[in-house]
């Protein structure tokens, strides 16, 4: 590899992409899910291009194995997204910045953290309170 300018943007992990590199920490909870259960979102980054999400996610733990299906997923992604693709430095940026390099796919995708849901049988009691504290306003209304 020759250190011509489009391979240091390469390595910097730019070159159109939406969010640099090091904007791994701009979102606390994806960067503390990533560093935490890293196979969650190399898993999530996989099935977004089509891949086995389990595969590709168990696979994330094991080095330098897991690099190598990272830097593939890498690779699918910038084909996806139009972003001009070098497998060795998508493997290099994953050896050395495997949990920013998965954040940075993960937020070109459009990645979210999925927000937990009420039960259905939690959210009517919560909106209870509320239907009742307007009903004897009502019927004071109603008597005058």
């Amino acid at each position: 590899m020759s250190n011509t300018p489009d391979n240091a943007i390469a390595l910097s992990g730019m070159s159109g992409w939406k969010h640099s590199l090091l904007s791994c920490f701009d979102n606390f909870g994806i960067c503390a899910l990533t560093f935490c259960c890293p196979c969650y979102i190399a898993g999530k980054n996989a099935q977004a291009v089509g891949e086995n999400c389990m595969f590709h996610g168990a696979l994330t733990c094991c080095e330098p194995a897991g690099a190598y299906s990272r830097a593939y997923v890498r690779a699918k992604i910038q084909e996806k997204e139009g972003l001009p693709a070098d497998f060795v430095s998508n493997f290099l940026i994953h050896l050395t910045n495997p949990c920013c390099a998965m954040i940075q796919e993960y937020k070109q995708l459009g990645g979210t953290l999925p927000v937990p849901k009420k039960p259905a049988a939690a959210a009517a009691a919560a909106a209870e309170p509320a239907a009742n504290a307007e009903a004897p306003a009502t019927e004071e209304v109603q008597r005058t």
